[in-house]
């Protein structure tokens, strides 16, 4: 007795339009590879574009126009930075280590913060274990007296000078 279970199977791989159906399915799957591959070369070279615009970046930043050495960034103060420079303006002379944390009254030791002042240009040494603010830059106009009026460039009107 043949194998019923077979035999629906068997007239549907050997059926009408089955090798059709078939090689149909096969230039789907090649096309789709086809198109991968495609896709895959688009990625590899757009990799390579943003790998040569990163390096050419890189080079352009390295051009740009340079940061004075003496301008670092501005950050807000710390309180405690502004407590120990209302300290220190009180005192014109300078005061010790010890004098500015009494004065300030943290109770933690402040020769490290003092020395950070003073790297930064905002406190100054003026001897030995004493801190004082650093002079404060005259005016460039008060500096340099004024010009007279009517002399050196210009047009002269009438009369001697």
């Amino acid at each position: 007795m043949p194998d019923t279970m077979d035999t629906p199977t068997r007239d549907l791989e050997t059926g009408p339009g089955w090798r059709e159906l078939l090689e149909a399915l096969y230039e789907e799957l090649e096309a789709a590879r086809t198109r991968e591959q495609a896709a895959r070369a688009r990625e590899r070279f757009l990799e390579r574009l943003l790998a040569e615009e990163r390096r050419e970046l890189q080079r352009w930043r390295g051009v740009g126009p340079a940061r004075p050495a003496s301008a670092p960034p501005q950050r807000e103060r710390s309180p405690l930075h502004a407590q120990i420079l209302e300290v220190l303006a009180t005192a014109p002379a300078g005061l010790t280590r010890l004098q500015v944390e009494a004065e300030v009254g943290t109770g933690q030791p402040l020769a490290d913060v003092l020395q950070g002042l003073c790297r930064r240009g905002h406190v100054r040494r003026v001897g030995k274990g004493l801190y004082a603010l650093p002079p404060r830059p005259q005016p460039a106009d008060a500096a340099t007296p004024p010009r007279p009026l009517g002399h050196g460039h210009g047009h002269h009107r009438g009369g001697p000078p």
